[in-house]
């Protein structure tokens, strides 16, 4: 699932992180979610964590490829600076949560989430998370929604747009799947 809000726009109403976190903590399996956030005013306390990133000027300049890349030999992904008290696009995933929970003083923690807000996050959702392959492929091919977008004219245009995709995740460990390989492996040597 993607929360996000039009890239240049002034009016967005951007969740705090401690209405979001409310809202879909429970949903976050790890690894599987991803945050960028900003601080709508300077932190009373130091941090030396949290990296902030200001994208390049041509959006369009991220998604170039690595062969782009070696045929111009440029990069412009924008740069990132570390900010003690504040942060524009920064990264928030698992251990950065684990970092304000368990790590900030009750006082500083409070605050970060009162002074921070979500620009973006992405997510698979814990109760989309199929615990077998073979569920996985089950609960894709049974599913059914529809995608929908109403626009109203009153005195505010708004566009609504609702989504009923398919949100199934299925995660298995890297190493474990290496490990398994090779002991296969291993019997026929």
């Amino acid at each position: 699932m993607i929360l996000d809000y039009k890239i240049k726009s002034n009016i967005n109403l951007y969740n705090i992180l401690e209405t979001f976190l409310k809202s879909y903590k429970n949903e976050l399996v790890e690894g599987l979610w991803f945050c960028r956030i900003s601080t709508t005013e300077d932190l009373r306390f130091d941090q030396d964590y949290f990296l902030s990133w200001y994208p390049p000027e041509k959006l369009s300049d991220i998604i170039k490829t690595d062969m782009h890349y070696e045929v111009e030999g440029k990069f412009n992904n924008g740069y990132t600076n570390i900010y003690s008290r504040q942060l524009h696009l920064s990264p928030l995933e698992t251990e950065g949560l684990n970092l304000i929970e368990y790590c900030l003083t009750r006082q500083e923690r409070e605050e970060f989430l009162s002074k921070t807000v979500v620009i973006a996050s992405g997510f698979y959702p814990k109760i989309c998370k199929c615990k077998t392959l073979e569920e996985y492929h089950q609960r894709r091919t049974e599913h059914r929604g529809e995608n929908t977008c109403q626009i109203k004219f009153k005195e505010k245009q708004t566009i609504k747009q609702t989504y009923e995709d398919n949100y199934f995740c299925y995660s298995d460990n890297l190493g474990d799947i290496l490990i398994t390989n090779l002991q296969k492996k291993a019997c026929f040597i």
